[in-house]
């Protein structure tokens, strides 16, 4: 995975925190988790970065919202996973 400057605006995507990281198991199979529990093309993702504790997703911006529904309370490895953009910018809605 690629670390990354998530300070970039107005480039079509958005960033989401995910409360998972590297200690929890999030490797390389986290994309294709991500991409099996969203059912969203793995051409909406621009980058990841995976830290000790958390993560953060580099997302089309029309694919965010989607993604959050599908992985936001989901479980990992006996966890539950938050994920949402880091300003509280979208509202789920279940």
């Amino acid at each position: 995975m690629e670390r990354t400057n998530f300070n970039r605006r107005d480039n079509g995507y958005t960033r989401l925190f995910v409360n998972l990281g590297i200690k929890d198991g999030f490797t390389s199979q986290f994309l294709q988790f991500i991409i099996d529990e969203s059912n969203l093309k793995k051409e909406v993702l621009a980058k990841i970065d995976m830290r000790i504790r958390s993560s953060w997703v580099e997302i089309d911006k029309d694919a965010a919202g989607k993604m959050i529904n599908a992985l936001d309370g989901k479980r990992y490895n006996n966890r539950t996973i938050r994920m949402n953009e880091p300003d509280g910018g979208f509202n789920q809605t279940k």
